[in-house]
């Protein structure tokens, strides 16, 4: 969709639902309003895009909806939304980069895949200034080839909830928000290999800039470092639906917990295992500001 170069005024824009269909690729240069409805993007072998052009000396034009689904076959950048909620499917290599513009406004994720298991691509999640919910009905944040998975909060005093999977074969996991983040679901590198074969390049980092940081299910790693920053508290404890107790594995790779003012705790009935052994333990409470590492071990717990 080209960029209207003489009347920034104009826009596309619909009281009902929005559906761009294409063989190709999908490209928005202008701004599309879909007015408290639906947006449907299909690339059946391109990709979809966002796209700065400077014709009418505005950028950053919005697409603005309710719920957008895209699908893509060579990459998503939708850099610039304005949505409550966002289903993002990419079906072969390329990166899939989605951003929220919106000050204030809170994302949801329903899903971001990248489903190609020979194919590389990173998924990168980014909010301005709202909360980036990963919703428990959804499908979670999955690469099943090679590449990264990125969720971050820019400027903001909201925070990061997990509720569904993230999870990576060889790629890293890094979540960094400046308030605090909630691990309500399972957080996995080296998914579909086993301990043995390890997957050492995927290292998981989460991060509170000016929170806590608390664990309520499965932090997994195939023998590559977990770390763990708070600028208050890094907790564990069960998930919202009271079954699942956080637990942090790494199959030999390192721990290392790090907190500015307050405490690392971690509840009754945690498990933490460095070992392909599976020996287990509990990390001690430990007083502001604190620290906790323990090296990871191939072969004993």
């Amino acid at each position: 969709m080209k960029d209207f170069s003489a009347d920034a005024s104009k826009v596309l824009a619909t009281t009902d639902n929005l559906a761009l269909s294409a063989h190709g690729s999908v490209t928005l240069e202008n701004e599309v309003l879909i007015g408290g409805a639906e947006a449907d993007l299909i690339a059946l072998t391109g990709s979809i895009s966002q796209v700065d052009v400077a014709g009418d000396s505005v950028t950053s034009e919005a697409l603005r909806a309710n719920a957008v689904t895209a699908v893509a076959q060579t990459g998503i950048d939708l850099r610039f939304l304005r949505v409550s909620s966002i289903d993002a499917l990419n079906k072969g290599s390329g990166d899939l980069r989605l951003n929220e513009l919106g000050a204030g406004r809170d994302l949801e994720v329903i899903r971001a895949r990248q489903d190609d298991p020979n194919g590389a691509g990173d998924i990168e999640i980014t909010t301005e200034d709202g909360q980036k919910t990963v919703s428990d009905g959804g499908q979670g944040i999955q690469v099943a080839g090679s590449g990264d998975i990125l969720l971050s909060n820019a400027q903001s005093s909201a925070g990061i909830f997990l509720g569904a999977a993230a999870e990576t074969t060889t790629g890293r996991i890094r979540m960094v928000t400046p308030a605090n983040l909630v691990i309500s679901a399972p957080v996995r590198t080296g998914v579909g290999l086993s301990a043995y074969e390890g997957a050492p390049t995927g290292t998981v980092y989460l991060e509170a800039l000016s929170g806590s940081v608390e664990i309520q299910h499965t932090v997994e790693t195939k023998g590559a470092p977990v770390a763990l920053r708070a600028y208050r508290d890094i907790t564990t404890g069960q998930d919202q639906g009271g079954t699942t107790m956080g637990s942090i594995q790494t199959h030999g790779g390192d721990l290392d917990f790090q907190t500015t003012r307050d405490s690392i705790s971690m509840a009754a009935g945690t498990t933490f295992a460095t070992a392909n052994t599976g020996a287990s333990g509990s990390l001690p409470v430990k007083t502001s500001p604190s620290r906790t590492s323990m090296p990871g071990r191939a072969g004993s717990g």
